[in-house]
């Protein structure tokens, strides 16, 4: 019976240290970025928070990608913009054409949406279109704060 005990005993905590370092080894690995991955969940998020059929994503997703294609050149823009002001002083003359600069990129952005959207209520809805804004938006807090703290919503580092 003492030998029972002991090998359950070995058993046990045979697991137990298995299973610690398999934690351990997994809290170190981080999960790489993918876009494909990040874009096909969007997709299937925004497909089933909005109730497009599947006649309506096929028509609206080629649209949709494109824009948003778009929309990075342009933020892209802006990014190196900014990044220009954060790194030099510029002189008064030189700030205002950036500043002008700018309004006109983010006017950009915003007339690009504009053309989008109508486009997009020729294969949608309003009330569908207005799910899938709000789909979108929902889907990317979900993903920031499951960068932030993990799928389970823990911080990380505080298991």
């Amino acid at each position: 019976m003492k030998i029972k005990k002991q090998i359950g005993l070995f058993v046990a905590m045979l697991l137990l240290w298995t299973l610690a370092a398999s934690a351990q080894s997994d809290q170190g690995r981080r999960h790489r970025f993918s876009p494909e991955e990040y874009v096909q969940k969007a997709k299937t998020y925004i497909i089933r928070e909005a109730g497009l059929t599947p006649t309506e994503a096929a028509a609206f997703f080629p649209l949709y990608h494109k824009m948003k294609d778009q929309q990075r050149k342009l933020s892209r823009e802006v990014g190196n913009l900014m990044r220009d002001a954060w790194r030099g002083n510029l002189s008064e003359e030189e700030s205002l054409v950036l500043l002008n600069t700018l309004r006109d990129k983010e006017e950009d952005i915003l007339e690009l949406e504009e053309k989008y959207q109508k486009k997009f209520l020729k294969i949608v809805p309003a009330s569908k279109l207005l799910k899938v804004k709000i789909a979108e938006k929902k889907f990317e807090r979900k993903m920031l704060s499951e960068m932030a703290c993990g799928p389970r919503g823990k911080k990380k580092g505080n298991n």
